[in-house]
């Protein structure tokens, strides 16, 4: 898959883990471009996240 985010690196060790969830649609990141992997995730994000993972099974 081609990395949407400016914000994510090819030396990054999440890049991986970032571009598996995309492609399984548990996240979009966000912004367009942006993924904001030093931003403080929210309760309800970890749990939307929690709960597109178990859906697409």
């Amino acid at each position: 898959m081609k990395n949407p985010f400016t914000d994510v690196k090819d030396g990054d060790y999440f890049r991986k883990a970032v571009l598996w969830a995309v492609e399984r649609g548990i996240t979009n990141g966000t912004g367009a471009a942006s993924f904001s992997p030093d931003a403080v995730c929210t309760r309800a994000q970890i749990v939307a996240f929690l709960y597109r993972n178990v859906m697409m099974k």
